[in-house]
């Protein structure tokens, strides 16, 4: 592998967020509030625009979280900054040129085809609406999770929505929308495989452009980017005015677009009513499944945002399917047949000797995650980790730039371990109790876990039932391994080939002996268990 560079340019002196963070702050002092604000200044940020500092508090916060509460959302939110990389469409066009721009044009006519807002003029909005009128934002994505390389970029145009003037507007109630879990997602995929189902992945083209906003939001394109939606459109420059010496053109946003805060929870309601309205039932244990009985057998559809998975024994309900959802929101990219690229996961419904069983790997992301680390990994190691793992043995701490990077391989790799690599779960559930702090030790932890991953690195999880009435749990419990002597718990649940429903983590208690560790540990896994239960019996 290639020497990496380790010098970076020094950091600028961080920058205030332009939005305070919520009421809970404001009636604390003034010099206690903006120290607050720089420091959850994360919350109020896209991960792209983050800087280093920032991404590193992100990490501890969202760690913390998971320790705290169980929640795994602003883990998943950190991690995906990283998964699915993205640029500022001025930094998109200075990396792939003409590339970038035909991606962004591409977008612009996507958003123009479904109607996605018209122009306003700007003398029949108050002063207040101009003033309160987010900026558009346009942005590269690097597809990472379809085969992302620099030699061979795989990118995307997005423009969305600035909606941080929108964060405290809106209740958790009236924005939170639900996606599907990865665990109702792979107990799916087990039932796909040991009855034999036909299964077609699905991607919604422009799917939140399908739903209708219920307020009034205005948005402003400013620069060059009036200019390309003039040419596209030539009626809006009449709607043209200039502010500051810039181009400014407002638009009131008729469809959802990326970026408002309400427009993942107004899609969501949309596609699920009409799954409602095709004889769909969802799932009250994971609202992102649903299901039907069509022609004597069951028809499943689990869904993460636009990316959709539809099976049934038979092809011809499965067009069938395909065929209404297309009708109500326009043609789709359907993958048919045995191999699958779902959410980042390769997935390879097995046939023959292995019929029955599905595998998932995720190769591509561990190649990124040996390629984003300082070092260079060389060699291959036996195991994830040495006998010393839970042992902090009182190293000198790293220093700020392998800090972050730790930080940064460190996520991606519980992104990994949850879908396709429990082999790491130990491990990197303990690394990842050392962001805050990560010492030289630590460092070397780390690389111990990529050597295991470049020696294993074709290495997928099977998952496979021989009963799926017959459900089995297995709980562990380390007793006091952790520094401050907390247990660490161990669970997994199987049908058969291949365990799901994992869990790997630190107590959140001390507790007196072996026998009581054992206790909590059953006490954290069990609502799991439960679940998994519950979850099928809905699923009928």
């Amino acid at each position: 592998m290639r020497k990496k560079n380790h010098k970076r340019e020094k950091r600028k002196d961080k920058e205030e967020p332009n939005i305070s963070i919520p009421t809970l702050v404001k009636s604390m002092g003034e010099e206690k509030e903006k120290s607050l604000s720089k420091k959850y200044s994360f919350l109020q940020k896209k991960f792209e625009n983050m800087k280093d500092r920032e991404r590193s508090n992100f990490a501890n916060f969202a760690w913390q979280e998971y320790q705290d509460t169980g929640d795994k959302r602003m883990l998943e939110r950190y991690v995906s900054g990283f998964v699915f990389a993205q640029l500022s469409a001025k930094e998109g066009r200075k990396r792939y040129g003409r590339d970038a721009d035909i991606k962004l044009m591409e977008e612009f006519q996507q958003l123009l085809d479904y109607d996605a807002f018209f122009p306003r003029k700007a003398d029949t909005l108050s002063e207040e609406a101009k003033k309160g009128a987010a900026g558009m934002i346009n942005i590269i994505e690097e597809k990472t999770n379809r085969g992302h390389t620099p030699e061979n970029p795989v990118l995307k145009g997005r423009s969305v929505f600035d909606g941080r003037k929108q964060r405290f507007m809106y209740t958790k109630e009236e924005t939170a929308s639900p996606t599907v879990s990865i665990d109702a997602f792979f107990i799916s995929m087990v039932i796909d495989s040991i009855e034999g189902r036909d299964v077609a992945m699905a991607d919604i083209k422009g799917a939140y452009l399908n739903a209708i906003m219920d307020d009034e939001v205005i948005m402003k394109i400013v620069g060059d980017d009036v200019d390309i939606f003039c040419e596209l459109r030539p009626d809006f420059k009449e709607f043209v005015v200039m502010e500051k010496g810039r181009k400014v053109l407002y638009v009131q946003l008729y469809k959802a677009l990326y970026g408002c805060v309400k427009s993942a929870l107004l899609w969501y309601e949309m596609f699920t009513e009409h799954l409602v309205d095709m004889g769909f039932e969802v799932n009250p244990y994971d609202m992102c499944v649903a299901n039907a009985m069509i022609d004597g057998k069951q028809c499943t559809i689990t869904w993460y945002v636009d990316d959709t998975k539809i099976s049934h024994k038979d092809p011809k309900v499965v067009d069938n399917i395909i065929e209404k959802i297309e009708g109500k929101f326009g043609k789709m990219k359907v993958v048919r047949g045995l191999i699958h690229e779902f959410l980042g996961m390769d997935i390879e419904f097995k046939r023959g000797k292995e019929k029955g069983k599905v595998s998932i790997g995720m190769k591509k992301h561990i190649l990124k995650a040996l390629d984003m680390f300082l070092d260079d990994i060389t060699r291959d190691a036996a195991t994830p980790a040495t006998p010393y793992l839970f042992k902090n043995r009182g190293a000198k701490e790293l220093d700020e730039i392998r800090a972050d990077n730790f930080h940064s391989v460190t996520a991606l790799l519980l992104f990994v371990s949850r879908r396709s690599r429990p082999d790491i779960q130990t491990a990197i559930a303990y690394l990842c109790t050392r962001v805050s702090k990560p010492n030289e030790d630590d460092w070397k932890k780390l690389k111990r876990v990529l050597q295991y991953l470049r020696g294993t690195i074709d290495l997928t999880l099977t998952l496979g039932a021989d009963d799926i009435a017959n459900m089995q749990a297995w709980v562990d419990v380390a007793y006091a391994v952790h520094e401050d002597c907390k247990s660490h718990t161990g669970g997994v649940m199987s049908w058969g080939w291949g365990v799901v429903l994992s869990m790997c983590k630190k107590q959140k208690l001390n507790t007196k002996s072996s026998t009581e560790g054992e206790i909590v540990g059953v006490s954290d896994y069990l609502p799991n268990v439960i679940w998994g239960g519950m979850f099928l019996e809905a699923k009928g």
